[in-house]
């Protein structure tokens, strides 16, 4: 009784081991391309995706080293929910001012211009 015990334990763990071998990581979501922002252009969609609220994000971003006006522009990355998306969407098309719709943002982080 103890012999077959053990080696359905013995199968079990064999059998666990196998499924974990197979089993494959799960692959983030890569977003790759080029905006351009100018005095006409001052926003741009990078990409949508879904992350858990533990979840994790990294952005990987290069600038140009020519071409930015120094003075009142800054560089602000925006993360959004699906909710405030919408808002600040909306806002964009009543005309708002880019500082009032980026309070709508969940996450705000500066980024340093060249």
């Amino acid at each position: 009784m103890a012999t077959e015990t053990n080696s359905r334990r013995t199968a079990l763990w064999w059998c666990l081991a196998c499924i974990a071998c197979v089993a494959s990581p799960a692959l983030a979501k890569v977003e790759t391309g080029t905006v351009k922002l100018d005095s006409v252009t001052t926003e741009q969609l990078i990409g949508k995706f879904g992350v858990t609220e533990k979840g994790s994000l990294t952005l990987k971003l290069t600038t140009a080293k020519k071409g930015w006006e120094r003075g009142e522009h800054a560089l602000h990355i925006l993360v959004f929910r699906d909710e405030s998306y919408k808002r600040w969407r909306d806002m964009i098309k009543k005309g708002s001012l880019c500082r009032e719709r980026n309070r709508l943002a969940d996450i705000e982080k500066a980024g340093d211009l060249p």
